[in-house]
């Protein structure tokens, strides 16, 4: 419980960026972030607690979405479909890389199609 308090601490002492006041920068590894939430959301990739494990190999995980992605890597689920060709993919990017490299289009992906 005192590490955990200890992280939320840390997360609470927000850096705004000199060159950007729009910007929030993780102290850790200076990465940029556009919104608060997401670099608290970031800033639990640095944690040394793991709340969620991998059912399948035993990774640990500090987000329930980041362990949700890494499970398809075993289950070999790929929700995120191109609707140019019958390619799927188990990550967003996967999906948006493909669409541009082999078809030449941006793909934009509706907000209700994400995580399945």
């Amino acid at each position: 419980a005192n590490a955990r308090q200890r992280e939320e601490e840390k997360n609470k002492q927000v850096l705004v960026s000199e060159d950007d006041p729009t910007k929030f920068v993780c102290r850790v590894c200076s990465k940029n972030f556009s919104l608060q939430r997401l670099l608290n959301r970031h800033m639990k990739c640095h944690s040394d607690v793991k709340r969620y494990l991998c059912t399948f190999c035993g990774k640990g995980f500090n987000d329930t979405f980041d362990l949700k992605r890494h499970t398809r890597t075993h289950t070999g689920v790929r929700p995120y479909k191109c609707n140019l060709c019958e390619k799927s993919f188990t990550q967003r990017c996967s999906l948006e890389s493909h669409c541009l490299k082999v078809h030449g289009v941006q793909h934009t992906y509706a907000y209700k199609e994400r995580r399945t």
